[in-house]
């Protein structure tokens, strides 16, 4: 599910596009639900934060009145934090198209200001068309993990994850797969509510693909992978992955 954010520093405005996605989200709440809007870039931001979001979708405003901050710097914060989320701006100046492109922060679309139905037909498209590529890629592929390092765009299939876990560096996280391990940044709770049938916790830190147990030691709590890497788990977590590996080794 997907959270919408927006943010407008014409409080008219603001509550004009509000009411728009709100009406939107009330049919589609499947697979949207608001996330929240203020006209302060700074405020929106720390609760994007907060809310840990990923594969958000957020409607921004390019030019923030007096602020030091516009839509596009804080496109670009969202994108350090949300690298995969759907940015797009709304404003009445296609002047800064080209500055868009310069900064490099890859919109989904831009939706011009002006008539309320106008936009609203606009902001509906948007949000259908981001629903309609997502079906065809379900449809199409296996489930799939995806994350940014600098410019570069890594995606494996979740087959080959092994585990994933909170990194030594601050705000990182490190994924293991059958060919390497990766750094980057991200939050452990997003990939958890993102995968939770291909995930499994074993700890708050560590989410591993329980494909890849080779070994549960309850008495130790220590789980082994495929590739030989060892991992403590939860004592919560005990019986359901032993269940889980009786079942694996019934099948």
């Amino acid at each position: 599910m997907h959270s919408i954010y927006i943010c407008d520093d014409n409080s008219i405005q603001l509550l004009d596009i509000t009411d728009i996605i709100k009406d939107y989200v009330l049919f589609h709440n499947h697979a949207y639900k608001m996330g929240g809007f203020s006209p302060d870039p700074a405020d929106l931001f720390n609760q994007i934060q907060a809310d840990q979001v990923r594969l958000g979708v957020y409607f921004l405003d390019i030019e923030l009145g007096n602020l030091d901050t516009n839509g596009i710097d804080l496109a670009t914060a969202i994108r350090q934090i949300d690298p995969f989320g759907k940015i797009i701006f709304i404003t009445s100046h296609t002047k800064y198209a080209p500055m868009v492109l310069k900064r490099k922060v890859e919109p989904f679309a831009l939706v011009e200001k002006g008539d309320k139905e106008v936009m609203r037909q606009e902001i509906f498209q948007c949000l259908n068309l981001i629903t309609d590529q997502e079906n065809s890629v379900s449809n199409q592929e296996d489930p799939m993990i995806s994350f940014k390092i600098g410019n570069k765009v890594y995606r494996f299939l979740i087959d080959e994850v092994i585990y994933i876990q909170i990194s030594s560096l601050p705000h990182r996280l490190e994924l293991v797969t059958e060919t390497g391990h990766y750094q980057f940044y991200g939050k452990i709770k997003a990939y958890q509510r993102e995968y939770p049938q291909d995930l499994f916790g074993i700890s708050r830190s560590t989410l591993i693909n329980p494909d890849k147990i080779r070994l549960v030691d309850g008495d130790k709590r220590l789980l082994t992978l495929d590739n030989g890497d060892q991992l403590p788990f939860s004592a919560s977590k005990k019986v359901a992955l032993e269940k889980f590996v009786l079942a694996k080794h019934k099948t």
